[in-house]
C-alpha cells in the first residue's frame, strides 16, 4: 500500500537533502503549468527532471513527497512527518521532522493514508493549513504544495582567524631566589611580607625584592623596592599574603595598590601570567 513505510534498504538510500533546491523550483514551475490538467502530472514530470539530472541517489518512497516535500508515516499510533527535505514545501513553511500531524485543511487526520489522501485531493499548487503538535505546543502552518522555493541557501562566511600572541616566557633558569623570600609566578616576583616593626612608611604589604625579566610585573613597570599594599582593593597582611590574594582571584587582570620607591601611591592594572 502507498502508506507503508519504506523498507530498510530504501530508507538507507533515501536522502532528501540531496535534491538540489533548483529542482524544487523546476518542479513548481512544471506544476503551475500542469494545474489545469489536475496538477499531479506536474510532479511526475518533476520526478522525471530529477532522474534526468542523474539524481540517482535520491529515492522518493511515494507521490506525497513531491507534493509536501516530506514523508507522512504512522508511528506509535500517531501520524508523523519524517525526513522533511531541505528547501521543499514543508521545510519552507516551517514544518520539521518529528512533527505530529493533527489536521490538514482543518480536517483531522488519524492515519498516514488519510493524510495522504487529503493532500492528494488538494493537489499541486494548493495552499493548505497544516496543524501539528511539536513538543507541548500545537501550531498551524500554511504549506504551498509544490510551491516555488523562495528561500536561498545560507552564505557561508569564513570565520576570521585570530592569531593570539604567544604567552611571554620567562628566562630559564629563573633568577636565584633571595633568602627569606617568596616567589609569585603569576606576577613574576620574589617578595617578602612586611613585618611589624619594619622601617617602612606602611605597616603592611608585600615588598618586592626581585622582579623577573619579561614578567607581568616588569611589563607593568614594577621594580625592586616597590611595596604592593592591596590587591583588588583588599589590603595585604602577614595573614593575607600576595600569593594568597593572587591565587584566590579568578581574574586575568588585577588592580594593585602600590607604594612606589618615589614615595607615591599608585593604582596599577596588571595582566597576570597563567
Amino acid at each position: 500500500m502507498s502508506d507503508a513505510l519504506p523498507n530498510e534498504s530504501t530508507s538507507q538510500n533515501y536522502q532528501p537533502h540531496d535534491t538540489p533546491t533548483w529542482i524544487w523550483a523546476a518542479v513548481g514551475a512544471v506544476v503551475l503549468i500542469a494545474l489545469a490538467a489536475g496538477g499531479f502530472a506536474g510532479f511526475q514530470a518533476g520526478q522525471q527532471v530529477a532522474n534526468s539530472q542523474n539524481c540517482q541517489t535520491v529515492v522518493y518512497p511515494d507521490s506525497t513527497f513531491w507534493l509536501l516535500g516530506a514523508l507522512v508515516v504512522d508511528r506509535n499510533q500517531q501520524v508523523m512527518l519524517d525526513q522533511v527535505a531541505s528547501g521543499g514545501p514543508a521545510d519552507s513553511a516551517g514544518l520539521r521532522s518529528g512533527d505530529r500531524l493533527l489536521a490538514i485543511a482543518e480536517q483531522p487526520v488519524n492515519s498516514a493514508s488519510e493524510a495522504k489522501r487529503v493532500i492528494a485531493n488538494y493537489g499541486a499548487g494548493a495552499a493548505i493549513n497544516v496543524t501539528i503538535e511539536r513538543g507541548s505546543r500545537v501550531e498551524q502552518y500554511t504549506v504551498l504544495l509544490g510551491g516555488l522555493v523562495t528561500t536561498e541557501p545560507p552564505i557561508y562566511v569564513e570565520p576570521p582567524i585570530i592569531i593570539m600572541p604567544p604567552p611571554p616566557t620567562y628566562p630559564f633558569p629563573l633568577p636565584p631566589q633571595p633568602p627569606d623570600t617568596f616567589g609569585e609566578k603569576h606576577l613574576g616576583v620574589y617578595y617578602k611580607m612586611i613585618q611589624p616593626g619594619d622601617p617602612f612608611s606602611v605597616g603592611n604589604g608585600a615588598l618586592l625584592i626581585s622582579v623577573w625579566d619579561g614578567s607581568a610585573a616588569a611589563t607593568a613597570g614594577l621594580g625592586p623596592g616597590d611595596i604592593i599594599v592591596a590587591v583588588n582593593n583588599r589590603d595585604l597582611s602577614t595573614s593575607y599574603t600576595l600569593e594568597d590574594a593572587l591565587n584566590e582571584t579568578f581574574r586575568s587582570v588585577v588592580s594593585l595598590t602600590v607604594l612606589k620607591t618615589s614615595g607615591e601611591m599608585e593604582k596599577i592594572r596588571v595582566r597576570l601570567e597563567s
